[in-house]
């Protein structure tokens, strides 16, 4: 396994948070539709409450996770960072998807000590419903000037994702409906 670098890892608990540029009223929001998907996708599983950052300096990306690992060795997350533009009007789909993205990070590090966008991220990514790709082809309506983005915007959040049906039983399904009709 490759060396950590001090970008990649911290220490948990210490340095300063960056500055979120987002408001309070969004970032209550924020936290309460991670805590919804969290129960709704991950059985509760990931940690809250979850520092959650709003980035206006984000140009390509569209979130990421702050991995730390404590004096002890023990695996944290120290942040999920969200590109601001996320919150612009039309954008819900990104938003919802880079959510539900991040938050299978924090479980392929937290429970499978995984990073990146190897097999056991797709895995949980294809689980909880999010596109499995490191990079995603959906346009993100960005901001004209540096204005302050002050929307809150109204997500419907999906059900708990179906367990997965193994191909070869779901075309047996398939095949059993077709018969049937």
């Amino acid at each position: 396994m490759r060396e950590w670098h001090e970008g990649q890892v911290a220490e948990y608990g210490l340095g300063k948070p960056l500055a979120s540029c987002g408001t309070a009223r969004q970032l209550r929001y924020l936290e309460s539709v991670y805590s919804r998907l969290n129960a709704s996708h991950f059985r509760g599983s990931l940690p809250e409450p979850l520092p959650i950052r709003l980035s206006d300096r984000m140009s390509r990306r569209f979130g990421h996770v702050s991995y730390a690992r404590t004096t002890r060795g023990d695996r944290k997350v120290a942040e999920l960072a969200l590109n601001i533009d996320l919150l612009l009007p039309g954008n819900e789909r990104a938003l919802l998807d880079t959510l539900l993205h991040e938050m299978a990070h924090i479980e392929a590090w937290l429970v499978h000590a995984h990073r990146e966008h190897g097999r056991i991220w797709r895995e949980v990514a294809r689980r909880v419903g999010c596109e499995a790709k490191a990079c995603t082809h959906m346009r993100l309506r960005r901001r004209r000037s540096a204005a302050p983005v002050e929307d809150i915007p109204v997500l419907q959040l999906p059900s708990a994702p179906q367990p997965a049906v193994p191909a070869k039983a779901a075309s047996g399904l398939r095949r059993a409906a077709h018969q049937r009709a």
